[in-house]
């Protein structure tokens, strides 16, 4: 097909991770199994001087990036109906709101059509915001992440079109990178720079319970928050135990998941869990919380408490612990890879955002 008769996606992003992650790949997808679709990526001129500068500069070099600066309200409407007509928009995707933007949508481009993802929950914190944003947003597409997100902003704007379009992974990347040593014992993995959010605190409680009984070390990956970390677990702890370790920030993930044995998830609250379907396509046992989001996740085996019940969790930890190099646990491991790259996989996703679009 000519590049001319192409639909042009302007996503409007305000994303800055160290690495592509999931997110972009997804977004990426929409190229790759839709041949009449195009990707163009607008970000805030700030995310030149973040850690996703190099990342974005890769992609710019297919020209498929445009900034807009992040104040004036009149330079940054010049600018938008600049790239919209450069580029030929013929749909906007919303990411992340910014209510100047939505401004400018509204008043001069309110015959494109416009899908909203919600990629966490809405929370009315300001009645006078949320009625504007009603009326901007009128006519707008809602997306969420999971059910529970859908759910949470179809009762935040009763009557407006709202879907569920569950997260997709971009499964090949979880290949990449030399294989690390597995540390001895029972190895426990789990993401924790969203430190309080992540429940790093009743991971560190339910496995310093155990240490009596089992051989285990608890990998943190800590990012940013690393440090403090270490200050959380010198207070629960009263030093600096030689079962947990860190790990920095990687790209290549899966070689964490493959070091390790069974993963934590003891979220006090998720839009989605990521993390939990990729370390089941990488065959970790899963031990997480049933909370909104994460508790849609379909994971065959995987051991579920209630939020913050630590000594519900303990019992999960340990009858994971039990079972793990069982025969029918590994048989089940190697079901549950095929079950969720089936689930999860980019084409669904790409699927049912194409199908949007139409």
């Amino acid at each position: 097909m000519d590049r001319n008769e192409k639909k042009t996606i302007l996503h409007i992003c305000n994303y800055a991770a160290l690495y592509r992650g999931n997110f972009i790949e997804s977004l990426e997808s929409l190229e790759v199994y839709h041949s009449n679709l195009q990707n163009i990526y607008l970000f805030p001129t700030k995310t030149k001087n973040t850690a996703a500068e190099k990342w974005i500069c890769q992609m710019n070099q297919q020209q498929k990036v445009a900034y807009i600066q992040e104040k004036n309200y009149l330079k940054k409407l010049l600018q938008f109906r600049k790239i919209v007509k450069k580029h030929k928009v013929d749909y906007i995707v919303r990411h992340f709101s910014d209510l100047r933007i939505d401004l400018i949508i509204k008043f001069f481009f309110n015959s494109k059509k416009v899908i909203r993802f919600f990629h966490g929950g809405y929370k009315v914190r300001s009645l006078l915001k949320h009625r504007l944003k009603k009326y901007l947003w009128k006519h707008n597409q809602m997306v969420g992440v999971s059910d529970a997100i859908a759910k949470e902003v179809q009762q935040a704007f009763p009557g407006f079109p709202v879907v569920s379009i569950v997260n997709a992974i971009q499964f090949s990347r979880l290949e990449a990178g030399e294989p690390i040593t597995k540390s001895e014992g029972i190895s426990l993995l789990m993401m924790g720079w969203d430190y309080h959010r992540k429940g790093v605190d009743l991971a560190i409680k339910a496995v310093r319970s155990l240490q009596k009984k089992y051989h285990i070390t608890l990998q943190i990956v800590g990012g940013i928050n690393e440090d403090a970390i270490k200050e959380m677990v010198m207070q629960i702890v009263g030093e600096e135990p030689a079962w947990i370790r860190y790990l920095p920030d990687t790209n290549n993930v899966g070689t964490y998941y493959y070091a390790n044995d069974i993963f934590l998830s003891p979220s006090r609250r998720e839009a989605f869990g990521y993390a939990n379907v990729e370390a089941a396509f990488c065959k970790n046992s899963i031990v997480l919380s049933r909370v909104d989001g994460q508790a849609e996740l379909q994971i065959e085996g995987a051991h579920w408490f209630e939020s913050e019940n630590l000594e519900e969790f303990q019992s999960c930890l340990e009858t994971a612990i039990l079972e793990l190099n069982t025969p029918e646990k590994i048989a089940q491991k190697e079901r549950v890879r095929k079950q969720v790259q089936k689930t999860y996989s980019l084409k669904t996703w790409s699927g049912k955002v194409a199908e949007l679009l139409k």
